[in-house]
């Protein structure tokens, strides 16, 4: 690991602790404006925050559509099996 891996390495280990929105605010704020390689590591950090956000979202999004495509089908094999009930109670009607 180089000394410029183990630093970004160092300052992860910082954000993690200071939490995103601590974070967040000092970039903004313009905190480390003299540390152009810690506001760039900053930066890093906080779109893979939005990255894992978006990731967790979409595995929730994934889910909630396989669930709703299960209810469906068995909807539909409870339509067809009451439509074929329907028939066979028609058929034995006339008979």
């Amino acid at each position: 690991m180089t000394v410029e891996e183990s630093q970004r390495v160092a300052w992860f280990s910082e954000f993690e602790r200071s939490g995103e929105l601590a974070v967040r605010l000092s970039v903004g704020c313009g905190e480390w404006e003299n540390s152009r390689s810690k506001l760039a590591a900053a930066e890093e950090w906080l779109r893979l925050k939005d990255e894992e956000r978006a990731l967790a979202a979409s595995a929730i999004r994934d889910a909630r559509e396989e669930k709703t495509l299960r209810l469906a089908w068995w909807a539909n094999a409870i339509a067809i099996a009451a439509a074929i009930i329907a028939i066979i109670a028609i058929v034995m009607a006339k008979s």
